[in-house]
């Protein structure tokens, strides 16, 4: 457990003053019982390892990263910049054996950092700096020992917990430039534990003259407009695929697809539920792939239950970024073994933690139906049977195929998301599509919901696959708007979301492929209201 130490470095021409010290000030009053350590120009090379290198240190900025190494390794603890802004206290924090965050999904930051003392990242970091003489290159802060360096050594160590932006990163660096910003109370979110300010105080602590600040708030907005305008149009071409074919067939049942932004997806040949409209079009449900790209962003965290050969789990993971993350179920083995491949042919693996088993309310094995045909139709629970009682009926209207029975049955392993999921970690969006089983994942996953860790609920909502089920889903979809405050939208053909009414959805007996639970309305696009 990491000890309660707060620390910071000030070193000249910084003088803990104004924001400075009422930064700080409040990190005392939210910590009354940890010790605050301010470390300065009184520090003696000759005590610290490190120390042969602080006259080589070619801006304070470096020389502050080097410290803050040597501090956190020698005593553990929690290190914050100046110009970190407190939100609330950061006990929550020391669970963890070594932690750091991210600002964009691609590359991790040292701006908040917390570590046990002797921690082997730290370690590794610090002998990056000794061994490869990176103080004497003629190179940026940045490279020479800040994030980018925190990248190359950390950024595939098992030992250290990536946080989200939104812990310690609320705030995007362009809006340092914003002459009105807006306050940490307005960015920050129930998981944020600081803001990042973005003050660059190492280079000048006083305000920008009112004509820079001026000329920069012009040129953001001028900038700003270009880059939406930009954006849109490529949202629009993003989606349509280039003349000629989209996929061909590889031999053993596979065909190779080519998604919209070109990436490769390999598909079940012989499956007619997906496999058929991706190699006409290039693209299957294509309202929701838009969606994926309005509300995911860089180091967001997502859930895709019921991932089937993974066309979203490989969209959410590619969204998210290198240090987001994506949790995707899968019980079929053999589409398990598909999305696998995918993640694989995508340099996803890093991203994306696969779990070849149903999501259920309770844990142990369960009876997983298999469609002859139509792949995307199996499930645990198919028409609505409990798992445990097997049998194929209900919502699906049999058909004979020759020589085979319409649904192959076998045992596959179940767990609860509440048993698997981070806890502390805000969930992005849960996606769950799976044929009817809906209300089992839900049961499984009570203790996330109270914990208020999940931002918005993607359900298929089809009456005829829930069968006996209906009555359990729609309880669940009115307890997730009345117990848990959460607005209904569904997903428009354009991507966006459009509100309904939850009674709504229950009365009309159709299949609605996409309905949202959003528990907070910041976390869709703008266009949504």
């Amino acid at each position: 457990m990491i000890p309660r130490v707060l620390h910071r470095v000030v070193l000249p021409p910084l003088t803990p003053t104004g924001t400075v010290q009422e930064y700080w000030d409040r990190f005392a009053r939210l910590h009354p019982d940890w010790e605050m350590r301010t470390w300065g120009d009184q520090l003696d090379p000759k005590d610290w390892e490190l120390g042969h290198l602080f006259a080589t240190c070619r801006t304070p900025a470096a020389l502050a990263d080097v410290i803050r190494l040597e501090i956190l390794w020698r005593y553990g603890g929690i290190y914050v910049d100046t110009d970190c802004e407190p939100v609330r206290a950061l006990d929550q924090l020391l669970r963890y054996d070594f932690f750091l965050g991210t600002e964009d999904g691609w590359y991790l930051a040292n701006t908040v950092m917390g570590s046990v003392p002797g921690h082997p990242a730290l370690r590794a970091y610090m002998d990056a700096i000794l061994d490869e003489g990176r103080l004497s290159l003629d190179v940026p802060p940045n490279e020479a020992t800040g994030p980018s360096l925190a990248t190359e050594i950390l950024g595939d160590r098992e030992d250290v917990v990536v946080l989200p932006p939104e812990f310690f990163y609320p705030e995007p660096y362009i809006a340092r430039f914003d002459s009105q910003r807006a306050s940490a109370a307005n960015v920050a979110t129930p998981f944020t534990y600081v803001v990042h300010r973005w003050a660059h105080s190492w280079a000048d602590e006083r305000p920008s003259p009112p004509a820079r600040r001026t000329l920069h708030a012009a040129l953001r907005g001028q900038v700003g407009s270009v880059m939406r305008r930009t954006k849109a149009r490529w949202d629009r071409l993003s989606v349509v695929q280039p003349a000629g074919t989209f996929g061909c067939y590889l031999g053993h049942d596979r065909a190779l697809v080519r998604l919209p932004n070109g990436s490769p997806l390999l598909a079940v040949a012989s499956d007619r539920s997906l496999t058929p409209e991706l190699l006409a079009n290039g693209i299957y449900d294509r309202p929701f792939w838009l969606f994926l790209e309005k509300v995911l962003r860089p180091g967001d965290h997502a859930v895709d239950v019921g991932a089937n050969i993974g066309l979203f789990t490989v969209r959410m993971a590619q969204l998210v970024k290198r240090f987001g993350a994506v949790h995707a179920f899968e019980p079929d083995p053999e589409l398990a073994d598909v999305l696998a491949d995918n993640l694989q042919a995508n340099w996803l693996n890093r991203q994306v933690k696969l779990h070849r088993a149903a999501a259920t309310a309770l844990a142990g094995e369960v009876t997983f139906h298999r469609h002859a045909t139509l792949r995307g139709l199996s499930g645990i629970g198919i028409g609505g049977l409990p798992p445990h009682q097997g049998g194929a009926s209900g919502g699906f209207e049999e058909v004979s195929v020759p020589g085979r029975r319409l649904f192959e049955e076998f045992s596959v392993p179940g767990t609860r998301l509440d048993d698997v999921l981070p806890t502390g970690i805000p969930l992005r969006l849960v996606k769950i599509d799976v044929e009817g089983a809906e209300s089992e994942v839900l049961n499984g996953m009570r203790g996330t919901l109270d914990a208020g860790g999940v931002r918005m609920i993607d359900l298929e909502v089809v009456r005829p696959n829930a069968a006996g089920n209906w009555m359990q889903l729609v309880d669940w979809m009115r307890r997730l708007v009345h117990r848990y405050g959460a607005l209904v939208f569904v997903v428009a053909g354009d991507g966006s979301a459009r509100p309904v009414v939850v009674d709504h959805i229950i009365a009309t007996a159709g299949h609605f492929s996409h309905v949202l639970f959003v528990f907070d309305t910041k976390s869709l696009p703008d266009s949504s209201s």
